[in-house]
């Protein structure tokens, strides 16, 4: 990723819960406390999960600063997600002939964190759209090779001979070296 605005996001293909969540679940006695266990109890699973954190880099500017960037930020992934046809959670939108939206079925899922650095605050908005279009791009590849490496596994299982089958281990004719 260019350094001109954001940094190459966290991305995991599972719904992981997100560190400023987790410092309100791991504290019991917060009264915000049972309102973000009940979100995470409820929030659907296998859609894209994404948030907008401040970096490290950009933790010296002062809090309405910051909101500023990560709201730029959100917008250009949001607006980027609306061009390539998907809504905010990730899920491809169906549309009919007249292009109103039908439904949507489940494309890109897991949970990404996208980190600011300091040169978001001066870049234009243009350059931050084409940062995110390389997210989204990143995301898209990703998750297309992780499903066609899950294919060809599946694959595999599927042409193992009787005798892997029932041992569930390599052929009994390869043998391994110890070095």
């Amino acid at each position: 990723m260019n350094a001109a605005s954001i940094e190459a996001p966290t991305n995991k293909r599972q719904n992981l819960i997100p560190y400023i969540a987790a410092r309100y679940l791991n504290d019991f006695d917060h009264p915000i406390r049972p309102k973000v266990v009940h979100m995470y109890q409820t929030r659907e699973r296998g859609i894209l999960w994404w948030t907008v954190v401040d970096g490290y880099l950009v933790s010296s500017l002062k809090p309405v600063v910051r909101s500023w960037c990560a709201r730029r930020v959100r917008t250009a992934f949001e607006a980027v997600l609306k061009e390539r046809g998907y809504n905010t959670e990730g899920k491809k939108l169906i549309r009919d002939s007249q292009g109103h939206v039908t439904g949507a079925e489940k494309a890109l899922k897991g949970t990404m964190e996208i980190r600011m650095v300091e040169p978001v605050m001066k870049a234009g908005y243009e350059k931050i759209v084409e940062q995110a279009r390389l997210l989204v791009d990143h995301l898209e590849n990703k998750q297309v090779w992780e499903g066609k490496r899950n294919q060809q596994q599946a694959q595999t299982r599927q042409t193992r001979g009787p005798e892997q089958k029932a041992r569930g281990k390599r052929p009994s004719n390869m043998h391994w070296r110890k070095t």
